[in-house]
């Protein structure tokens, strides 16, 4: 306190208008640039968003588009045959194939690769209209993959 009243009047002025200035820099730059660039980045990430989500609603309405399109292939072969030769044209050798109690059919296959199996399960689907109900495929002993699944017509 003895510091300060030692002081002129004109110091006390001068002190006082650079302790405002010093405040004033230090809420500008402590503060409010701070929010300035969160609020224009947050901006950028609304107008993202919003991009986004158009792309997703075009997306979604072609999506919805295709389906009413989209029809299943007529079953022309029965299950058990199209199963049959489309594994052996694939290279898939089935271990197992029975009837499930629910419908469709049980199949099974040992050692088989995957750039043979996905294939014959999409060409299955395509073509006759079989899709896999239960779907398990795990890596097996030699590398290969196992397949359990149940092929059905929905």
């Amino acid at each position: 306190m003895r510091w300060w009243n030692e002081r002129s009047g004109r110091e006390k002025a001068l002190l006082g208008v650079m302790a405002a200035a010093l405040a004033a820099f230090g809420l500008w730059y402590g503060l409010y640039a701070p929010l300035l660039a969160a609020r224009e980045r947050a901006l950028e990430r609304h107008e993202a968003a919003l991009q986004t989500q158009a792309e997703v609603g075009r997306a979604v309405a072609r999506i919805k588009a295709l389906q009413g399109r989209v029809t299943a292939p007529a079953p022309s072969v029965a299950p058990e045959e199209a199963i049959a030769a489309t594994a052996a044209a694939a290279g898939v050798p089935l271990s197992r194939t029975e009837p499930d109690p629910e419908g469709g059919l049980r199949v099974a296959a040992d050692a088989v690769s995957a750039t043979a199996l996905f294939p014959w399960l999409g060409r299955l689907q395509r073509e006759h209209g079989l899709a896999a109900r239960h779907l398990t495929v795990v890596k097996g002993e030699g590398g290969g993959l196992r397949l359990d699944a149940t092929l059905a017509r929905p």
